[in-house]
């Protein structure tokens, strides 16, 4: 019998070459694996500044860059710099005075000696009760002949919210985009005031109403106007992607948020339909479909 080196065995043919072809099949398929990874990694990396995708399908995933360069200044304003301080009013809501009483080193009393001078120091800051209630009283009067007379007041409902509060509801939540709870909590840790939803969205559509005639104006100063630059992107609104549009000049800009990015936003719109002036704007095709009696540089 035939002696067989150590770690040595003894195999019949058929195995020996179902094993190898098992792997080979093996080999095989673990390459096609790595390529189908690393083509999924690829496209999982992928984003508007390393291929042909829009900026719009960054969404959330967009890279932050920090630009800033290093430099020998030192931090806070520089040597040239323009500041500015608090400066002194006139008419100041308040005036305390502070007396000089006591004696002198000398001995002598200082309450009946005459005032030299005054100086004075200014304290700028929020009054104590920020919200102010006015209380409106309607007189009831009932004629000899039993017709019964009221006041005239433009309030109905007992108790309401005056102009000035939902003007900052409207101006913090749509110029400095501060939700409505936090809204509420300000209003509520600083004014003493609790603001419902419906109280600050009423106000919101309310302001939104009013600005209508304004926007037309808007509008139709961009129409007017020699040059129009033309701008959309995706934007996230009510969880779902939605397009923001921008048209402005040099003195004026209008933004809409539209469901769609082509004709149909542009149409609903009407800044671009009917424009004789240059457009300016980038490649999108949709516009150049629409922009036809205009000139359209390229941006």
């Amino acid at each position: 019998m035939m002696q067989l080196p150590k770690g040595y065995v003894i195999l019949p043919e058929a195995l020996l070459l179902k094993m190898q072809q098992d792997l080979i099949d093996f080999q095989q398929r673990q390459a096609a694996l790595e390529q189908k990874i690393e083509e999924l990694t690829k496209q999982l990396h992928k984003n508007s500044g390393n291929s042909h995708k829009p900026p719009s399908t960054d969404a959330f995933k967009k890279p932050i860059f920090n630009n800033r360069q290093k430099s020998d200044k030192k931090p806070g304003a520089q040597p040239g710099h323009k500041g500015s301080t608090l400066t002194m009013v006139d008419n100041p809501d308040k005036i305390i005075l502070h007396k000089v009483d006591g004696t002198c080193i000398c001995g002598r009393g200082l309450g009946r000696q005459p005032v030299a001078n005054v100086q004075r120091r200014q304290v700028k800051d929020l009054v104590k009760a920020l919200i102010e209630i006015t209380e409106h009283r309607n007189e009831v009067k009932i004629c000899s002949c039993g017709q019964i007379h009221y006041g005239e007041t433009p309030h109905i409902t007992p108790v309401k919210y005056g102009d000035r509060i939902k003007s900052l509801s409207v101006y913090l939540n749509t110029y400095q985009f501060i939700p409505f709870n936090r809204i509420q909590e300000f209003y509520h840790d600083c004014l003493g005031a609790d603001i419902s939803d419906g109280a600050l969205q009423d106000a919101n559509e309310t302001s939104y109403n009013n600005l209508e005639q304004t926007e037309q104006q808007i509008k139709g100063h961009l129409k007017a106007g020699e040059v129009l630059h033309n701008d959309e992107t995706g934007i996230r609104c009510e969880e779902t992607l939605m397009w923001g549009h921008g048209g402005s000049n040099e003195a004026y800009t209008h933004y809409a948020i539209h469901k769609k990015r082509g004709v149909g936003a542009i149409d609903d719109i009407g800044i671009l339909p009917g424009y004789q002036g240059v457009s300016i704007h980038d490649r999108f095709i949709i516009i150049n479909l629409v922009a036809i009696a205009f000139v359209m540089p390229i941006c």
